[in-house]
C-alpha cells in the first residue's frame, strides 16, 4: 500500500513535468519557454525525489534520492531568472553569474558535502534528510529569493492593468503558496527544534496549478504562431483581440479593454460586435489556403471609427483562431468631416449664387410659360364653350321632339271629326302621353348630368336591403313588360346581406337598365340576377332584345348616343339613361360594363361595394 504522504509529492512532480514539456514544445526558441520549462522539470526532480523518499523501505535509496533533490536547490535561481523575464526587468551579464553562481554553491554544498544534510531517518511520513549544522543558511538563502520574486511579482501586479493585472495576480498567489509552507517547514520549525513533514514541495503543487491557469488564460509565454512582441503591444497605439477558432476572446491588450470597458477575456465576440459585419470574413479566413489579410471598417458611436485587419493563426495548417489588429482613425475621420463640411458650405454658396440667376431666368421662364398657359387656357374654354353649344343643340334638339309631337298630336284633337272617332282619339292621346313622359325623363337626366358635372350630386347612404328594392322595381316595371308580352324573370341569391348605399339613385340604375332592355326587346325575356360577390352586390340585366352591333361598344355610354335612332323613336329613348347609369354607379364606387351580339341580346351589369361610407 503506498504511502499516503508520498501522493502530494507525486501529484506535485508529474503536474510540473508535464507543464514542463507543454512550455517547452509550445517554442522551444523562447528563451523565456526554455527557462520556465526547466524550472518547473527543477520542480518535479523535487516533488519525484521526495515522493520516492516517502515510500521506499530502504535507507540506501532514500540517501540517493535525497542527493538527487538536491539538484533542485538551483531553483530559486532559476525561478528568479523566469521572474526577471517575465516583469521584463533590466538585469546585466553580471547579475544572472550571480543568481546561478549562488544557486550552483547551493547545489555543490547541500548534495556534496554534510554542511546542509547529514544522512536520512525514518518518520511516520518516511524517510527524511537529517540537517546538517548550516542548513539554516541554506533555507534562508531559499526563502530570501522566493521573497524577492514575490516582490517582482507583487510590483508588476500594483501597477499593471487588466489581463495583465489578472496574470500576475495568479503568479503572486502562486509563489505566496510555497513561500509561506517552505518559511514554515523549512526554516521556522526547524529553528525551533520542531519536526515535521516537509510541506514547501506541497505548496509547488499549487504554484503548477496557478502557472497552468495564468498560461492557459492570460499566455505569459509565447505559444508558436501566436507570439506576440510585448515591445509592439505597448509600442504601437493598436488594439489587438485574438480569438480561438470558437470566437473566444483569448486576448486582449489595454487599449481594448479600456475601449470596450470591461474585461472581455473567454467572452463571445459577437458580444462587443455585430455578427453580421464579420462573419461573411471569418467563414473567408477559416476555408482559405493562406494567412489572408482582411480589412473593415466600423463606426462604434458617432464619434469613433475603427479601421480593423484581420487574419487567421494556426499550427500545420490547423486552424487555432484570428488576430484582430484595431487602429482608431477617429481624428481622420472628424477632420474629413470637418473639411466635407467647409466643403459643402463653398457649393451651397456656389449653388445660392446659380440659383439665384436662375431664379431670374425662371422668372422670365415663368412668364412665357404662364403667357403660353392662359393660351392653352383659352383654348380649353373655347372647347368648353363649343361643347357646351354643342350639348345645348342636341339637348334642344331631343327636347323640340317630344314638343312638337305634343304639340302636333294636340292641334289634330282640335278637330271634331278626330275627338268623335274613339279609336284616333285615344291613339293621338297615347302618342302626346308617351312624348310626355319622354320630356320629363330627358329634362330629369339632363339635370343630373348637369349637377354630376358640376360634382353638386348628393349621395345619401343608409342600410339597405335588396330583396325589398327588388321588389320595389319589380312591382314598378311589371306593367311595362306585360304591356309588351315581355317575360320578366328574376334571380335572387338566397340571403343578401343588408348593403350600405344610396336607395333611391341604385333604384334609378336598375330601373333604367331594365326599362332599356324591355324597350329593346320584341319578343322573350329580360332576366334580372342579383348575388353577393366577395364584399360586393353583382346585379345583371339580359335580354333577348335588338342586341348591339360591335362598332358602336366604344359610344355605347355617351349622352344622347342611340345605335338606332330610327328605333329608338319608336320605343322613346332619351340617348341619357345608360350615361346617368354610369355616373350614378361610379358615384356608389362601383363598376358598370355590358356585353352584347347584334340580334342576340345585351347583358348589361354592375357591382357596387356592400358597405360604402354612412353618411348620419
Amino acid at each position: 500500500m503506498i504511502n499516503i504522504f508520498a501522493i502530494p509529492s507525486f501529484l506535485a512532480g508529474f503536474i510540473n513535468l508535464f507543464l514542463a514539456f507543454y512550455v517547452f514544445f509550445k517554442n522551444p526558441k523562447e528563451k523565456v519557454n526554455i527557462i520556465l520549462s526547466v524550472t518547473l522539470f527543477t520542480l518535479f526532480i523535487w516533488g519525484f525525489s521526495e515522493g520516492m523518499e516517502r515510500i521506499t523501505l530502504s535507507e540506501d535509496v532514500a540517501l540517493f534520492f535525497v542527493f538527487l533533490s538536491g539538484f533542485s536547490v538551483i531553483l530559486p535561481a532559476l525561478f528568479l531568472h523566469f521572474a526577471v523575464l517575465i516583469t521584463k526587468r533590466k538585469v546585466k551579464k553580471l547579475g544572472y553569474f550571480l543568481i546561478y553562481f549562488s544557486g550552483i554553491l547551493a547545489v555543490f554544498f547541500r548534495s556534496f558535502t554534510g554542511l546542509f544534510v547529514n544522512g536520512v531517518v525514518r518518520n511516520y511520513w518516511g524517510f527524511s534528510a537529517i540537517l546538517g549544522e548550516y542548513y539554516n543558511i541554506l533555507s534562508i538563502w531559499f526563502v530570501s529569493i522566493f521573497i524577492l520574486i514575490f516582490y517582482l511579482f507583487f510590483k508588476q501586479f500594483k501597477k499593471s492593468k487588466g489581463l495583465e493585472k489578472n496574470k500576475f495576480k495568479l503568479l503572486t498567489i502562486g509563489i505566496s503558496i510555497p513561500l509561506v509552507l517552505g518559511s514554515i517547514t523549512e526554516v521556522i520549525l526547524p529553528i525551533l527544534k520542531i519536526e515535521i513533514i516537509e510541506l514547501a514541495v506541497l505548496g509547488t503543487l499549487f504554484l503548477g496549478i496557478f502557472l497552468s491557469k495564468a498560461i492557459t488564460e492570460y499566455g505569459i509565454v509565447s505559444i508558436g504562431n501566436l507570439k506576440i512582441s510585448n515591445k509592439l503591444i505597448n509600442v504601437l497605439p493598436l488594439g489587438i483581440l485574438i480569438l480561438n477558432k470558437n470566437m473566444l476572446i483569448n486576448f486582449s491588450n489595454n487599449i481594448m479593454e479600456k475601449f470596450l470597458k470591461r474585461n472581455v477575456l473567454n467572452k463571445n465576440f459577437y458580444s462587443f460586435f455585430e455578427k453580421e459585419t464579420f462573419e461573411k470574413i471569418f467563414e473567408e479566413l477559416a476555408i482559405s489556403e493562406t494567412k489572408q489579410l482582411f480589412s473593415v471598417n466600423i463606426q462604434r458611436n458617432k464619434k469613433t471609427f475603427f479601421d480593423i485587419s484581420i487574419t487567421k493563426y494556426g499550427d500545420k495548417g490547423v486552424l487555432k483562431g484570428y488576430i484582430l489588429l484595431f487602429k482608431d482613425v477617429s481624428t481622420e475621420k472628424n477632420q474629413e468631416r470637418m473639411l466635407e463640411k467647409k466643403v459643402k458650405e463653398l457649393t451651397d454658396m456656389k449653388t445660392a449664387i446659380f440659383n439665384m440667376l436662375e431664379d431670374m431666368e425662371e422668372n422670365n421662364r415663368d412668364l412665357e410659360n404662364t403667357k403660353k398657359k392662359l393660351s392653352v387656357a383659352f383654348r380649353d374654354i373655347k372647347k368648353l364653350d363649343s361643347k357646351k353649344d354643342e350639348f345645348i343643340s342636341v339637348a334642344a334638339h331631343e327636347l323640340k321632339t317630344p314638343i312638337t309631337a305634343i304639340h302636333g298630336f294636340s292641334q289634330l284633337l282640335s278637330d271634331e271629326k278626330i275627338i268623335k272617332n274613339k279609336k284616333l282619339r285615344n291613339e293621338y292621346l297615347g302618342v302626346i302621353d308617351r312624348e310626355t313622359g319622354r320630356l320629363g325623363r330627358l329634362i330629369t337626366e339632363v339635370l343630373d348630368l348637369s349637377r354630376i358635372d358640376l360634382g353638386t350630386m348628393n349621395y345619401i347612404y343608409s342600410k339597405t336591403d335588396m330583396n325589398t328594392l327588388i321588389e320595389d322595381v319589380k312591382a314598378s316595371i311589371e306593367p311595362i313588360a306585360k304591356k309588351k308580352k315581355i317575360k320578366l324573370i328574376f334571380n335572387l341569391q338566397k340571403n343578401l346581406p343588408l348593403i350600405s348605399t344610396d336607395k333611391e339613385k341604385l333604384t334609378r340604375v336598375i330601373l333604367n337598365l331594365i326599362s332599356n332592355a324591355i324597350r329593346y326587346t320584341e319578343k322573350g325575356s329580360v332576366q334580372i340576377n342579383v348575388e353577393k360577390q366577395s364584399n360586393h352586390i353583382y346585379l345583371s340585366v339580359k335580354d333577348t332584345g335588338i342586341g348591339i352591333p360591335k362598332e358602336h361598344f366604344s359610344k355605347i355610354f355617351s349622352r344622347f348616343y342611340q345605335v338606332d335612332q330610327t328605333y329608338t323613336r319608336k320605343v322613346g329613348g332619351t340617348g341619357l339613361g345608360l350615361s346617368v347609369s354610369k355616373q350614378l354607379i361610379l358615384g356608389l364606387n362601383g363598376t358598370i360594363g355590358f356585353t352584347s351580339k347584334k340580334g342576340k341580346g345585351s347583358n348589361f351589369f354592375f357591382k357596387i361595394p356592400l358597405n360604402n361610407n354612412l353618411k348620419e
